[in-house]
């Protein structure tokens, strides 16, 4: 066995970490191979689609492409999202062509596998002996079945057409020919659940602590939620820690995209007399005016202004804090007793609901200081501590932080398997207890 490939199939980007038969885990640097902008690991997740319908570009090509001119058939930023409807995943991506949306899709997924293959310069009899891995939010009960089967689908699909050639740019009439007609299922290509990979990587460990900790991964579709209680025992135990999944996580449709939307929301405000060709090229480079918002404090484009307290006093981004508080209060509120008997404990005390912040989004100011007020446990305040995921201890990452990889990181490691575990009855945890 050659151990195991995870991709993050990201709304934004795609990033792919591979786990060695020794155990270690290597970043790929299918963003240098494939020359994104983003970074050296990361592709963009674009789609572009020529005015004829005869050429399809994907990632760096894709928006590249669409710089280039407006005037295409198609180009979307965040086709992933077409997951959200798999009922419509078989329509068409345009009217007239013989492609459906899991097709071009899928040929997304193929380009970042085939960059991964070309990184790791491996035959097929290598990649048939990985086991592969593919990311996932939590969706809605009612789409989870068909998303979840389009999604394994599409990574069987692309596991062939890895071989294939460069899927930076293809035909429509290749991509047709190229997808196969029977599927080869490989019962070992899984699917990882998003705030569970990215747990395992980012959550603290302290020798023989028990400890309550949320992870609250802000992505460009879906802002993923879970809670966890850590367990690490000492080193006189016999077992390995462990990471137990409190509760279900959940993926609120609110995240990246959103922001990107407010943003736009307030250059519109501030210029009102845009053209339909201004207004088009502030869509497109919406994303970086984010970032740059909230990492300088402002950014300035079509003759307008728009700061960082602007998009923070905004009613949606209020809307936004307030759902994820929501969510988070109502997880904390399924596991009240547990909590409340760690909080009260004599051994192993426990202070404070942990949170560790990933994605692309880990950093937003408004958000971070939103979280770090406390949530209610019945009638008592349950204070909260923001923990820093440095990157100690993690792989050359080639440019990315380490919260943009947790995913992928996390969805490689030995560690996944093992927080799929029942829960442990309460225990307080002495030194060699285990």
């Amino acid at each position: 066995m050659s151990g195991a490939l995870c991709i993050d199939f990201g709304t934004s980007s795609i990033r792919v970490v591979r786990r060695m038969p020794n155990f270690s885990r290597v970043v790929l640097e299918i963003g240098r191979q494939n020359k994104s902008t983003l970074d050296s690991v990361s592709i963009q997740s674009a789609i572009h689609i020529d005015t004829d319908c005869k050429y399809i570009r994907y990632g760096e090509r894709a928006v590249s492409a669409r710089k280039l001119s407006a005037d295409c058939a198609l180009y979307e930023a965040s086709p992933k999202l077409w997951l959200g409807q798999p009922e419509k995943l078989s329509i068409p991506v345009l009217q007239g062509m013989r492609l459906s949306r899991e097709d071009v899709l899928t040929g997304l997924l193929a380009n970042g596998l085939a960059a991964a293959v070309r990184v790791m310069d491996i035959g097929e009899r290598t990649l048939r002996a990985l086991e592969l891995r593919v990311a996932h939010p939590v969706w809605p009960a009612a789409v989870n079945s068909g998303a979840c089967a389009a999604l394994g689908r599409m990574l069987n699909k692309a596991k062939r057409m890895a071989f294939d050639g460069d899927w930076t740019t293809v035909t429509a009439n290749k991509l047709k020919d190229a997808l196969p007609t029977e599927i080869i299922w490989d019962e070992r290509a899984g699917l990882v659940l998003e705030p569970i990979a990215a747990a395992v990587e980012l959550l603290p460990s302290t020798d023989n602590v028990r400890r309550v900790c949320l992870l609250v991964d802000v992505g460009a579709g879906t802002t993923d939620i879970g809670l966890f209680e850590g367990v690490a025992p000492d080193s006189n135990s016999s077992v390995r820690q462990k990471l137990y999944l409190m509760g279900q996580p959940v993926s609120l449709f609110k995240a990246g995209d959103y922001l990107d939307s407010l943003v736009l929301e307030e250059f519109t405000w501030q210029k009102s007399t845009l053209s339909q060709a201004q207004l088009s090229d502030l869509r497109f480079d919406i994303r970086r005016l984010k970032e740059t918002i909230f990492t300088v404090g402002y950014a300035q484009a079509v003759g307008a202004r728009v700061s960082q307290n602007d998009v923070s006093s905004s009613v949606g981004a209020n809307e936004f804090v307030l759902e994820i508080r929501a969510s988070i209060q109502a997880l904390i509120n399924n596991e009240k007793s547990r909590i409340s008997s760690y909080l009260g404990a004599s051994v192993n005390r426990m202070d404070a609901l942990e949170i560790v912040m990933s994605g692309g989004g880990a950093s937003i100011p408004f958000l971070c200081e939103a979280l770090e007020k406390p949530f209610t446990l019945g009638e008592l305040k349950l204070p909260v501590r923001l923990i820093d995921s440095s990157n100690v201890g993690a792989p050359n990452l080639y440019g990315a932080t380490r919260e943009r990889l947790a995913v992928a990181l996390g969805g490689a490691s030995e560690q996944y398997e093992l927080c799929q575990h029942q829960r442990p009855e309460l225990r307080t945890i002495r030194r060699g207890s285990y």
